[in-house]
């Protein structure tokens, strides 16, 4: 029993040390066998190579210098690490197949923003928000960024945050082919927001920062139906969709007269809780409509309003924005209440 079961033993060591035996055998012999040649293969974004092949092959030496090499004499991992420091090449994989030809497989980073910076340069981003030199081999369709800060090799962390919310955006816009053909261009602002500048029609569309992109895209999209079918959308000179739940939007050929955000959500908030609000401020306006579409218009100071603020303030002075003070007071509408009668001139009381 013991005798049979140390044969069977001794029969898988010895296939174990056979095993090792050919296959040192086999890498001896194919070290012994000379490279034949090299085949490239590169993996292009739809078809389009930005990687020059004959650029690989220069960086590994050239083709006289590996072929008819011993295969054993050429380390194939040295020269992955070598390709892929190409800022274009994301991965590289060389082995040799059974012709002992070189194989090189090249896979690209995919750009999904073309930068501008303040200084007149431009880069590449892709998803991973590595910056890539622009390609002399092909201009790629992506979105355009314009007014980035900074093209130093090291990002500040500000900076480094909006590169991430470019990619962001970017990307969304590269996964729809409706908004990649419609917007044209993003400027991104001083406090780091985003303003779109579309292709077809004569508004500016305020984004804000790259939060609740899905959101803010699909607001955008029912009103650019609706006002397409009611008016045409180059009725609005400006549509902001950075608010939740509500797309703002300013008609063409009326001087936007929003002086802050604060000011701006407080309109907003008050038409949302039933009320429109006249301000004796020139530089407010008045949010006119419901639901998830508002229309901001400027408003005129009245006469009203302005001997309440000169009563209230006397070194403030109120101009109207045409100059000129209606000859009727602008009221105080609720929506739940008819509107008020013309006020009759308060009667002095005797003191």
């Amino acid at each position: 029993m013991n005798f049979k079961r140390e044969t069977i033993q001794l029969g898988w060591i010895l296939s174990g040390v056979l095993c090792v035996v050919l296959f040192t055998a086999a890498m001896q012999l194919k070290g012994d066998k000379l490279c034949k040649g090299i085949k490239v293969s590169i993996d292009g974004i739809g078809g389009l190579m930005l990687v020059d092949e004959n650029k690989i092959i220069e960086i590994i030496g050239g083709r006289e210098a590996m072929e008819h090499r011993h295969i054993v004499d050429i380390d194939t991992r040295v020269l992955e690490a070598e390709i892929e420091k190409s800022p274009w090449v994301k991965k590289a994989d060389l082995f040799f197949d059974n012709k002992q030809q070189l194989c090189i497989n090249i896979s690209e980073r995919q750009p999904v923003a073309r930068v501008f910076t303040l200084n007149g340069g431009s880069f590449y981003v892709d998803s991973g928000a590595v910056r890539l030199p622009p390609s002399s081999r092909i201009s790629l369709r992506v979105a355009t960024f314009t007014n980035f800060p900074s093209e130093r090799d090291g990002l500040s962390t500000p900076d480094s945050l909006l590169l991430r919310n470019v990619v962001k955006i970017g990307q969304f816009l590269q996964s729809d082919s409706f908004w990649n053909a419609q917007i044209g261009q993003v400027y991104i602002t001083p406090q780091a927001t985003f303003e779109l500048i579309p292709t077809i029609g004569n508004h500016t569309i305020i984004l804000g920062d790259a939060t609740d992109i899905e959101e803010k895209f699909a607001r955008l999209y029912v009103f650019y139906k609706q006002a397409w079918l009611q008016s045409g959308i180059n009725k609005y000179s400006k549509l902001d969709i950075q608010y939740k739940n509500q797309v703002v939007a300013v008609k063409s050929g009326i001087v936007s007269a929003v002086a802050d955000t604060a000011k701006a959500r407080a309109a907003i908030n008050a038409l949302m809780n039933g009320t429109i609000v006249v301000s004796e401020d020139s530089t407010d306006f008045v949010a006119i409509g419901g639901g998830d579409t508002l229309i901001a218009k400027p408003i005129i100071p009245t006469r009203l309003g302005a001997k309440k603020a000169i009563k209230k303030n006397k070194s403030k002075k109120i101009t109207p924005l045409n100059n000129k003070v209606p000859k009727k007071p602008l009221l105080i509408v609720r929506k739940s209440k008819p509107p008020l009668k013309k006020a009759k001139k308060a009667e002095k009381k005797p003191v």
